[in-house]
């Protein structure tokens, strides 16, 4: 993490090697204690700073937060050449900021690439006509519209991840012909929680069967499948 002290005249008077490394700025021109304009004027000529249509304004607003920052302020600053860097300033208890730097760049781009892959796995399941759901940590994380139309649920009820207790709960009114719903319901958690490896079948009161498949994730998540026995044999 790159510090810097700038001083109440806006003077760099403290830095440490990863601030320099990252921004590239010379050790030489560092030791010349210049004001943060300087700095400023120096990382432009580099092109190390945001590309903004009015720099003096920019400029302006940069150096008018040494006055006006009083509690610790974040923000992100997109360079040119497609870094991201996190800051932090922090009001210096004797005049001037202390200022933190952080290349977040691999870090966003990895949360970019997870999250575009998360959209395209729920944009396939969602258009699959085999109702599916995935468990993860003891909660339902995942589930297609088919699966709400197979157990009749309403999203609205998933959307915030019940357990797999809950989960079971909610297909009760499936199985109230169950002579011991306890056991049958602690049967049920432990299939959908993957202690149980042996593939089931549900016999539900209103005549549907169905064979759940289970396959165990990488994450250590549980995917499983609902085959609708009576629809696919109609």
């Amino acid at each position: 993490c790159g510090v810097a002290v700038f001083d109440k005249a806006t003077n760099l008077v403290f830095y440490n090697k990863p601030f320099l490394d990252l921004w590239g700025i010379s050790h030489a021109f560092a030791a010349t204690t210049p004001s943060y304009s300087m700095v400023l004027d120096d990382l432009r000529d580099r092109r190390k700073l945001p590309e903004v249509p009015d720099f003096r304004a920019y400029k302006k607003a940069e150096t008018d937060a040494f006055g006006s920052i009083v509690d610790n302020k974040e923000d992100f600053i997109h360079l040119p050449d497609g870094k991201t860097f996190k800051r932090a300033r922090i009001a210096h208890p004797l005049g001037g900021l202390l200022i933190t730097y952080e290349d977040i760049t691999d870090r966003l781009a990895l949360e970019t690439s997870y999250n575009t892959l998360s959209a395209v796995q729920k944009e396939t399941v969602d258009n699959l006509q085999e109702a599916v759901s995935v468990f993860l940590n003891g909660r339902l994380e995942l589930f297609n519209p088919a699966f709400c139309r197979l157990w009749d649920i309403d999203k609205s009820k998933l959307e915030n991840k019940p357990s797999v207790e809950e989960m079971v709960d909610l297909v009760h009114k499936y199985f109230s012909d169950v002579e011991d719903w306890a056991l049958f319901k602690k049967q049920l958690v432990k299939y959908f929680t993957g202690q149980v490896k042996e593939d089931i079948r549900l016999h539900r009161q209103d005549g549907v069967i169905i064979d759940p498949k289970s396959v165990l994730l990488p994450d250590g998540g549980i995917l499983i499948s609902y085959a609708n026995v009576i629809a696919e044999n109609s």
